[in-house]
């Protein structure tokens, strides 16, 4: 469904027990339970274009993948712990497809999106580069529309706090949380 495309430090993917160290080009399968090491970073490009970056100490499931043709129903599910970054491909594109992050402190609804989450200043934030992203807790919901707007949440049962734009500083600092330096 996709591959390792950029790989720094220690970087895995468990599948029905079995583990695999990735370097670039590695392949990644449906079910891929893919985890970085401390300092590390993990790139993974879908084969639909989606590029996905993960930050240190991370952990995401690749839950569901279905990519057929950009004008037909494409799904992406992941379920992902730790500072991601996500920049949406074909999958996303038309209206109509499925790109969902479930994280622990809620979900995220997708649509042909550049957005990060992660943990940040003491809650886990969620912030907006280019698209829309709806936030979802079991308290209720907000969407990020607006670029450099974010969210906070404090947890699953708490609504996301209100939608800010973040401090440029706020936004380096997520951004470096998962960049290759």
């Amino acid at each position: 469904i996709g591959s390792a495309s950029n790989v720094k430090g220690q970087a895995t993917a468990i599948n029905d027990g079995d583990v695999r160290n990735l370097k670039v080009a590695a392949p990644i399968q449906m079910s891929d339970q893919l985890a970085t090491g401390a300092d590390s970073r993990l790139e993974v490009t879908f084969n639909d274009g989606t590029l996905l970056t993960m930050g240190a100490d991370a952990s995401l499931k690749v839950d569901d993948y279905v990519f057929q043709a950009p004008d037909q129903k494409n799904s992406l599910q992941l379920l992902a712990v730790g500072a991601f970054k996500l920049v949406s491909g074909a999958i996303n594109k038309p209206e109509g497809n499925n790109v969902k992050i479930v994280t622990p402190v809620g979900a995220l609804a997708v649509r042909g999106t550049d957005m990060w989450a992660g943990p940040i200043d003491g809650a886990y934030g969620v912030l907006l580069i280019e698209g829309q992203v709806t936030v979802t807790t079991n308290g209720g919901a907000v969407t990020l529309s607006e670029p450099g707007s974010g969210t906070n949440i404090a947890d699953i049962a708490s609504p996301p706090g209100p939608i800010t734009q973040w401090p440029q500083d706020k936004v380096v600092r997520a951004l470096a949380s998962v960049a290759f330096q």
